[in-house]
């Protein structure tokens, strides 16, 4: 099976300021499989496993709001023999969530990027890119999606 994604998936920072020793980042990362000319995109969430999350997970790209809901334990979908991107952390939460084309088309043309998760441990948290500028990386990756 082949598989296309990032070097390395995209870093988000925690919207307030976190206790110390608290994990500040959040890490997002599209990828797609290709199973003999079967193509799927999927997203790989990485979320600070410090507060149990509960979903659903909501993304924000621009103004359009795209709740995640997880595919499953196995953040490995299609039986991949590894996962598309490293755990930042070994106490990261890991989700892989189906991709909607129009959300890749959101995050390749560089908007506002915000994901919103609830924990038990903080109630809603919010983590978003920094970086306002588009990602050559992004526009590369849905391009090669095409």
């Amino acid at each position: 099976m082949g598989l296309t994604s990032l070097a390395e998936p995209l870093q988000l920072l925690a919207g307030a300021p976190r206790t110390s020793g608290r994990d500040p980042f959040a890490y997002l990362g599209p990828f797609q499989t290709n199973r003999m000319g079967e193509r799927h995109l999927y997203l790989w969430v990485a979320l600070p496993g410090d507060g149990a999350t509960i979903e659903p997970v909501t993304l924000r790209c621009g103004v359009v709001d795209y709740p995640l809901a997880s595919s499953g334990a196995d953040p490995r979908p299609d039986a991949l023999r590894m996962a598309p991107y490293a755990a930042p952390a070994p106490w990261s939460a890991i989700s892989v969530h189906a991709l909607p084309d129009e959300l890749l088309a959101c995050l390749a043309d560089g908007e506002a990027i915000t994901l919103e998760a609830m924990t038990v441990t903080a109630g809603s948290e919010r983590f978003a890119r920094t970086s306002t500028a588009p990602e050559a990386r992004l526009r590369a990756f849905y391009d090669a999606t095409r």
